[in-house]
C-alpha cells in the first residue's frame, strides 16, 4: 500500500478540520456589519457590484476581493452569500480586511 493511500485521507480530514475551525473563529460577531470575501478571480467591479447588492459598502479590504459591508436590517449574511460572496469574516478582527 502506498503512503500516499495510508495518509491521503488524514491529511484531507485535518486539513478540513482547520478550515472548519478557522472559518467559525473568524464567524462575524455583529450581524449588521462584516468584510465580505469574493471569489478571487472576480474582477474588483464585480465583486463591489455584488456587495452593493447585499449592503452598504464600508470600506475595502486588504485585496479586491474583500469587501466591508454594514446593514441596517438583519440578513446582510443571506443576501452576501446570494450576491456571491464565499464567506463572511469580522472585520474587526482579520488583518486582511484593513488597507
Amino acid at each position: 500500500m502506498s503512503r500516499l493511500a495510508v495518509w491521503g485521507p488524514c491529511v484531507a480530514m485535518a486539513a478540513v478540520t482547520l478550515a472548519v475551525c478557522a472559518a467559525a473563529e473568524a464567524r462575524p460577531s455583529d450581524a449588521f456589519g462584516a468584510a465580505a470575501v469574493f471569489p478571487p478571480w472576480w474582477s474588483s467591479q464585480r465583486s463591489l457590484d455584488a456587495a452593493a447588492r447585499a449592503g452598504a459598502i464600508t470600506g475595502l479590504g486588504a485585496v479586491p476581493f474583500i469587501v466591508l459591508l454594514r446593514a441596517s436590517d438583519p440578513g446582510l449574511a443571506a443576501r452576501a452569500h446570494a450576491a456571491g460572496a464565499l464567506v463572511l469574516v469580522d472585520s474587526a478582527r482579520n488583518g486582511l480586511c484593513l488597507r
